[in-house]
């Protein structure tokens, strides 16, 4: 074992020195987060930190799954309404049925969320958290039905139902729009500390 380490240590040193350094940063990092009150934690930014860790890893997550392949364009509609519940089809899946403005009335359209797998009874949930607000509707066209990012306060919420376990990001999703979205929302939450 000492001989690997001196090997590294002399053929690679800047691997041996990052290796240390790194390691020093989680020590000194592990020891402060536990020796440090929550106030002198956020003086200190540690609080920051560990967010832009988080936004970080989701934003190269969505990243990984939006372009492993050729970039595909396709045409969305915007659209303002709201959501009113959720449908379950005969066939068992789980959309949203949606009031959307069309013309001076709302019309109710069924939709699914884009690369998006939810759960009927949890996201029945979260669904009365944002009943009836309003929201902006990105409607996607696809051979499969309408795919559709909801914006409730500036954030996209198909996100906010994977987080909140009320569904599962789309193993194989239709289109990598909706990935693309959302990787481009975490990265700019991360550069500009968007809330």
């Amino acid at each position: 074992m000492r001989a690997w380490l001196d090997q590294v240590r002399y053929e690679h040193p800047r691997i041996w020195v990052g290796t240390l350094s790194l390691a020093s940063l989680l020590m000194i990092g592990a020891v402060a987060k536990t020796l440090v009150t929550p106030e002198v934690s956020r003086l200190l930014g540690f609080d920051t930190l560990v967010e832009k860790t988080y936004l970080a890893r989701d934003a190269i997550y969505w990243s990984w799954r939006a372009f492993p392949e050729q970039p595909e364009t396709q045409p969305y509609q915007q659209v303002w309404g709201y959501i009113d519940r959720i449908v379950v089809t005969p066939t068992g899946k789980v959309k949203l049925l949606a009031m959307l403005v069309e013309g001076n009335q709302y019309v109710p359209h069924t939709l699914t969320l884009a690369n998006v797998v939810p759960k009927a009874q949890p996201l029945q949930a979260s669904v009365q958290h944002v009943r009836q607000r309003d929201a902006l509707f990105d409607i996607f066209k696809h051979p499969d039905g309408e795919q559709v990012i909801v914006w409730i306060d500036r954030q996209p919420w198909n996100i906010e139902v994977i987080k909140a376990g009320a569904g599962s990001p789309d193993p194989a999703p239709p289109t990598r729009i909706a990935d693309r979205v959302f990787a481009t929302y975490y990265w700019h939450r991360l550069i500009n500390q968007i809330d």
